[in-house]
């Protein structure tokens, strides 16, 4: 078990030849970082500096940043969900996704990714239900706690491209069910996000077994 409070981790960018360095605290809700800003620099000194700033001198995330520009701080949604269990669970998807010591790889599919959030969020179909991940898949809840939910295999997800999943198909795609054959794929983000809150139309089952998350 770790200690609350301020921490880091870091780890070595090879290709990049640099260290990529993610500045966060863990908080007293169980298996959470809220993760304040990342950055990539070349040589550990560096890292040593911003780090005594961080946990040992509790130096504020934004003065911080002021003497080391690599940093890049964690923003937030511009728009408030009113209801703000929700606006929670909004902002703790965005921030698990901010912390991350790989940041710097992948980088067009994690744009992808912060794009379909933020439509998500904007979108007023979402705006009673609870988000939340299970290997990043973008899931939702009807209530709070997550015991109400639609199958683990039910999820919206910009197209991860591999040997199965050519280029040829589009950028996002909505998935029924455990094969990949159970997928619809979208070349338009706001034409995906509608297709899944029209899907999700369909009341939840209510079970136990769809309850896996992070």
């Amino acid at each position: 078990m770790y200690p609350l409070g301020r921490d880091y981790r870091v780890k070595y960018a090879k290709p990049l030849e640099k260290y990529a360095l993610v500045l966060f605290e863990r908080t007293d809700e169980k298996n959470y970082e809220m993760c304040y800003a990342r950055g990539l620099f070349n040589d550990r000194l560096e890292i040593k500096g911003v780090v005594d700033l961080w946990v040992k001198k509790q130096i504020d995330i934004a003065e911080i940043k002021r003497s080391y520009e690599e940093l890049e701080i964690y923003q937030d949604f511009e728009y408030r969900n009113p209801n703000p269990d929700i606006d929670k669970a909004w902002t703790k998807v965005k921030n698990m996704f901010f912390n991350d010591e790989d940041f710097w790889e992948h980088a067009e599919w994690k744009r992808c990714y912060i794009e379909l959030l933020k439509e998500l969020k904007d979108n007023k179909a979402f705006e009673k239900l609870y988000p939340f991940t299970t290997h990043y898949w973008l899931r939702f809840s009807i209530d709070k706690n997550i015991k109400e939910t639609w199958e683990l295999d039910t999820y919206i997800f910009p197209t991860v491209y591999c040997d199965e999943v050519p280029r040829t198909l589009d950028k996002f795609y909505i998935s029924f069910g455990e094969n990949l054959q159970d997928r619809q794929y979208f070349a338009e983000l706001k034409e995906a996000v509608n297709f899944y809150a029209n899907y999700l139309n369909t009341p939840p089952p209510k079970s136990d077994k769809w309850m896996y998350k992070w």
